[in-house]
């Protein structure tokens, strides 16, 4: 850009960004959400219905959390953009991040969580969820770190900005917010500062927001600048696929490539009832568009020999 151009840009740019905007909004029809309810209810002897089932409340209630959070940010009154769900894919890496929020002095990847137990952050940082009940401990268990999970996905979307040549110096931070009201978070003075700093409860987010514009940033970007960063990363969201084989039995899928893969000639030994039951199989599972077993089970291939 030239010299003349940046110059124009400041002197025109209006401060309009003073409030919320929303760019990529929380959705509550979750397509995730509609599959899994889909093989929940149908009567299909292949699907394992134990992990749909699994699945399903984990996603609704992840569900809620986000819906909460994003209450939050539309009512935090502050100049920034929000963009809800992205998913986004650089080179081999892959990530979801649950929010993406651009202001003027820095992009905030906010990770939410909504479990069900207070949380407790040691002197080391590890993170474990506590059940009580009658203030009695009835379950300790340690979690993943979601702050790991975090710095991975901060990682992920820099390399992709800076590749794309949409971010040079702007800084990308991150937090951790859990989504429950109950949730008792306690967090040891000792822990690492970058984790002391970086989790709170989804009601703490605007002040959490306010403390973070109030420091200092290698960058202050205009309006126009904001908006182009925020643009950037919803051009790079892709549509998070369901992959319906996960939530089968395991010898629906795990038999089917390698039964496949035994008949790959053309021509199948027309004398073996195996070999052209699974040909007219494959056949008309691609007439069809979908996976062979839906067309019948390998228990079928089975009984006919």
């Amino acid at each position: 850009m030239s010299f003349f151009k940046k110059v124009y840009n400041v002197l025109s740019d209006k401060r309009d960004i003073k409030e919320p905007v929303v760019l990529k909004d929380f959705n509550p029809k979750n397509n995730m959400i509609d599959a899994l309810t889909k093989m929940a209810e149908s009567n299909d002897s292949n699907v394992d219905q134990k992990k749909v089932q699994q699945h399903l409340k984990l996603f609704s209630i992840g569900q809620t959390g986000e819906s909460s959070v994003m209450y939050e940010l539309k009512n935090s009154m502050l100049p920034i953009v929000i963009l809800h769900d992205v998913n986004i894919e650089f080179e081999d890496y892959k990530a979801q991040l649950d929010f993406v929020i651009v202001s003027h002095k820095f992009i905030l990847v906010l990770e939410v969580k909504k479990l069900f137990g207070n949380i407790t952050v040691t002197d080391k940082g590890e993170f474990q969820r506590v059940v009580t009940k009658n203030n009695r401990v009835v379950n300790k268990e340690g979690m993943y770190s979601p702050i790991n999970q975090v710095e991975r996905h901060v990682a992920i979307l820099e390399k992709l900005l800076k590749a794309r040549g949409v971010i040079t110096k702007c800084p990308i931070r991150y937090a951790v917010t859990f989504a429950n009201p109950k949730t008792i978070i306690d967090v040891s003075k000792k822990a690492p500062a970058h984790i002391q700093k970086s989790v709170i409860r989804h009601d703490q987010i605007k002040s959490f927001l306010t403390a973070e514009l109030k420091k200092e940033s290698p960058v202050f970007m205009l309006d126009h600048m904001v908006m182009d960063i925020a643009e950037a990363i919803k051009d790079s969201c892709k549509e998070k696929e369901f992959d319906e084989s996960q939530y089968l039995m395991e010898d629906s899928v795990a038999v089917e490539p390698i039964v496949e893969n035994k008949i790959a000639p053309s021509f199948p030994d027309k004398n073996n009832v195996k070999y052209v039951l699974i040909d007219y199989r494959s056949k008309k599972a691609k007439q069809q568009e979908c996976a062979p077993y839906h067309v019948f089970t390998n228990k079928t291939v089975s009984r006919a020999q």
